[in-house]
């Protein structure tokens, strides 16, 4: 599995960049996946050359080459795009646990505040009352 990318850099020749960069275009690749496409299909270029040298005989057939160099390809891919949906999925888990812990906190907050309301309605039934006992009691004679 992959853990995080790695930043590769070379130098080529402005020519070479330009073949690279046209390949990309023509192919309607992103840069960065058709860099990767090249670079994977490069890999299975090589290791198919050793295969003729080292292990394989006469038999070793132009459509498998070409079958391992596309695996190659998709492979290189298919690692990065994994790369990204784990550090996509790494960035969700973060965000989902900071919403959670300020979740946690909005709760707590509204239950206090929901005791403060019962505490305060008391307070005004209490009040009720006594205006009511007051406004029961005779009026003196303030005038006199």
């Amino acid at each position: 599995m992959v853990k995080e990318a790695i930043n590769l850099e070379i130098f080529v020749t402005p020519e070479t960049a330009g073949d690279i960069e046209s390949l990309i275009t023509e192919k309607q690749w992103e840069k960065q996946e058709g860099l990767r496409i090249l670079l994977g299909a490069g890999l299975a270029a090589i290791r198919t050359r050793l295969f003729d040298q080292d292990e394989i005989e006469d038999g070793f057939d132009s459509k498998l080459k070409s079958r391992l160099m596309e695996v190659e390809q998709s492979l290189a891919v298919l690692r990065f795009q994994l790369f990204e949906a784990l550090e996509r999925n790494r960035s969700w888990e973060l965000s989902s646990g900071a919403i959670q812990k300020a979740k946690i906190g909005y709760e707590s907050i509204m239950k206090s505040q929901r005791q403060e309301i019962e505490d305060l309605r008391k307070t005004v039934k209490k009040m009720d009352l006594e205006i009511s006992r007051l406004r029961k009691l005779k009026p003196t004679n303030l005038s006199e």
